[in-house]
């Protein structure tokens, strides 16, 4: 009888010991009863959360750089402050103050006088759509029109114009350029005329040429 008592009693035990043992499925295997280890789990916690906040950094990464983008894009706006300089106001009128330099090219020497009242009286009308009216006194072939460009303070101009007579033609050809910044004209000046007839059977022909450089300082209007 007392033998069978001790038996019923270790039995007892060692199903105790089956029911405690726990379940590998069961997520109490990672749940600590421990103060310390329920503190580990919350910096654990924090750790798996890291990979968030290292997206939320590259984000303000790519922010970041987006940002410099801004800069860079700003020095430009200001390389494009500096390219506005590039647009000049071009006046609508030129006119000759002062002959400084004068040569005469080709003709006669009784020439020189009258071509230097000319250089000294030029005026040069300049339009918007690119053409320009040029005149001056004692001159057959005046207006001359023609185009010009403009390339950072230079105005380059040519022209020229053709005028008939009872027998022959006048030609006049004016290609020059006027420095907007110095307020002076560089004006190359070719002038022609032929004429020619027959008398009683006979043929009589005559040439002339005037070719003159003048450099001209100019007043805007």
């Amino acid at each position: 009888m007392l033998l069978v008592l001790l038996l019923a009693g270790c039995g007892g035990n060692s199903h105790g010991s089956d029911t405690s043992s726990p379940d590998p499925t069961s997520p109490v295997d990672v749940v600590s009863t421990s103060p310390d280890d329920e503190a580990s789990d919350t910096s654990s916690g924090d750790v798996e959360s890291t990979p968030g906040d290292d997206e939320s950094d590259d984000y303000a990464d790519s922010d970041d750089s987006d940002d410099s983008g801004g800069d860079y894009g700003d020095s430009d706006d200001s390389g494009d402050s500096d390219d506005s300089g590039a647009d000049t106001t071009v006046p609508s009128e030129v006119r000759a103050t002062e002959v400084t330099d004068f040569e005469m090219v080709e003709g006669q020497a009784s020439w020189e006088a009258g071509a230097q009242n000319r250089a000294a009286n030029v005026v040069l009308d300049l339009d918007s759509d690119g053409s320009f009216s040029f005149t001056t006194v004692d001159t057959v072939g005046v207006p001359l029109s023609g185009s010009y460009t403009v390339s950072g303070s230079e105005v380059d101009f040519e022209g020229e114009s053709e005028t008939p007579g009872p027998a022959g033609s006048s030609m006049l050809e004016v290609q020059g350029s006027v420095d907007l910044d110095e307020q002076t004209m560089s004006l190359p000046w070719i002038a022609s005329s032929g004429m020619g007839a027959v008398v009683d059977g006979q043929s009589f022909a005559s040439a002339n040429s005037e070719t003159w450089d003048a450099e001209i300082e100019v007043s805007f209007g």
